[in-house]
């Protein structure tokens, strides 16, 4: 049961962060992109991957970047089950990317 809430409320949480929009919100972005670039560099912490590859590929657009980022993530998840909720939600996404990409059919 724990799991589960943890589960719905994380999929909320990336949800809220997609739909809503704010003025300027471009620099708060550019502000968690660096800092899970840090966690990165410093920690290797897994997660901040597929975060920045979100963050590309639904606030930014920038679709070859958001790749990169959902393959660094499922490279370095691999086989860790306390990402399995991530490792699906990144697979989805990196499929959408690579279709709008026209990289995949």
């Amino acid at each position: 049961m724990h799991s589960f809430n943890y589960r719905v409320s994380k999929n909320k949480t990336y949800e809220t962060i997609i739909k809503n929009h704010y003025e300027n919100e471009i620099h708060t972005i550019e502000q968690v992109i660096k800092f899970n670039e840090q966690l990165i560099f410093e920690r290797n912490f897994e997660p901040s991957f597929f975060i920045i590859g979100l963050l590309m590929y639904k606030k930014i657009n920038n679709l070859p970047e958001a790749l990169l980022w959902f393959e660094k993530f499922l490279t370095n998840a691999q086989g860790n089950s306390k990402f399995r909720y991530l490792i699906e939600k990144a697979k989805i996404l990196k499929k959408e990317v690579e279709v709008e990409m026209s990289l995949q059919s």
